[in-house]
């Protein structure tokens, strides 16, 4: 027996005897063809991609189950079907895991789950079936018209003045007796910036394969890294002092805890920031750059994308780690060294970034001072963050493992 005609035909049936009849053949004819693009772009087994589409409503065609259960009922009918078939048991396993979960839109499950939730989404927006409000039935549906990623990387001339910039900009910062105050906040986030930005590119730098300059990219990266460290907590009080309303005494007190913070910080330019005598370090750096750059910015996405998935809200620590990753995409995109497209997602990354940096700033305020506070912004805050990392694994879903082409920058 043909199992992918001869299903095709027992459920065509039922549906031929379904009060919609009409509806409900457009609907298997419209998910088969959803199957088929997406079994090709996925590079799955088109006749497990087929017979999971045809036997998805079965719990509604053939036993009339309305709502939620109609996905548990049609599971059981096709294991059944299944049992003299030549499929292994894994097969089996994942035909039914498919069709018991394809209603959970809301959730991310294996290959062949996610192939028929993605089909019959794209069904039901092309049948006009999709609820405004349904958030992730419209993440799935944009997803899969987004297309697959793609990433674009600028050529090592462009790297090597971006990096210079950088570098020149952080020493000039450095050196402005004026804005180096503690009522400088725009000074502490510029110059927080421009280490981020120049720290981005030595990260990259440093995954280049054959790079002799290795020990002077670990000085200049450490002595960034120690100023940037320095600098985050002057940032945490000042953002404290920016949000919330204090006592008068209170709010002196943090007053004086930056003034004590930007003295120190001057104190230790004097003796261990001394950046102009690292420009022949930076020099050599740009210098013995290959042309290698594609490679560790497909390890950078790669590991972003990999971080999202399955990331629990309340894990702090690789929520930082996601956080760092989407912050390297951020500004190496916004300095023209890399282009990712669809730009949906790099927009959802860049924003992820954000909400994570919100978050992380209430759990520092939540340190200082009362625990009970922005309790109601971080649940809010969560949830933009679950639907964010959602919709950007949903995209990433859209090419052969998540992986991304690859090409020069223009």
């Amino acid at each position: 027996m043909e199992i992918v005609p001869y299903l095709k035909g027992f459920s065509e049936g039922y549906a031929r005897q379904s009060s919609n009849e009409t509806f409900e053949i457009q609907h298997l004819l419209d998910v088969e063809k959803f199957v088929i693009e997406l079994c090709r772009a996925r590079e799955l087994s088109m006749e497990m991609g087929l017979i999971i589409g045809y036997g998805h409503d079965l719990g509604r065609l053939k036993e009339g189950v309305m709502g939620k259960r109609h996905s548990q009922v049609g599971a059981d009918i096709l294991k059944d079907l299944l049992k003299p078939s030549d499929f292994n048991k894994k097969e089996r396993r994942q035909i039914y895991n498919a069709v018991k979960r394809h209603n959970q839109k809301s959730k991310i499950h294996g290959p062949y789950a996610e192939l028929i939730k993605d089909a019959d989404s794209m069904a039901h927006d092309l049948e006009g079936l999709v609820d405004i409000e349904d958030y992730y039935e419209n993440c799935r549906v944009l997803a899969v018209k987004s297309g697959a990623p793609n990433l674009r990387v600028a050529s090592k001339e462009n790297w090597k003045e971006a990096g210079i910039k950088a570098y020149l900009r952080i020493v000039k910062m450095t050196k402005d007796e004026i804005a180096l105050s503690a009522h400088s906040e725009f000074w502490v986030h510029d110059l927080r910036v421009a280490i981020r930005k120049m720290r981005s590119i030595l990260w990259i730098v440093k995954q280049v394969e054959g790079l002799e300059c290795i020990k002077a990219l670990n000085e200049v990266d450490n002595k960034l890294k120690k100023m940037a460290k320095r600098l985050d907590y002057v940032r945490i009080l000042q953002v404290a002092l920016r949000k919330v309303s204090l006592e008068k005494d209170v709010y002196q007190d943090f007053q004086q805890k930056i003034c004590d913070e930007f003295n120190d910080l001057k104190a230790h330019y004097d003796w261990s920031y001394q950046l102009e005598e690292l420009e022949d370090q930076i020099n050599e750096i740009f210098e013995s750059l290959l042309l290698g750059l594609q490679n560790p910015c497909e390890l950078l996405l790669s590991r972003t994308l990999h971080q999202a998935n399955g990331l629990g809200l309340k894990e702090q620590k690789k929520l930082h780690a996601l956080r760092i990753s989407a912050k390297r995409i951020k500004y190496l995109s916004q300095m023209g060294l890399i282009q990712l497209t669809p730009h949906l997602l790099q927009e959802e990354i860049l924003q992820l970034h954000g909400l994570i940096g919100d978050i992380n700033d209430i759990f520092e305020l939540q340190k200082l001072m009362d625990e009970s506070l922005f309790s109601g912004a971080l649940e809010e805050l969560n949830e933009e963050v679950f639907q964010k990392i959602f919709l950007i694994i949903k995209i990433s879903q859209q090419s052969v493992g998540g992986k991304c082409e690859f090409g020069r920058l223009d």
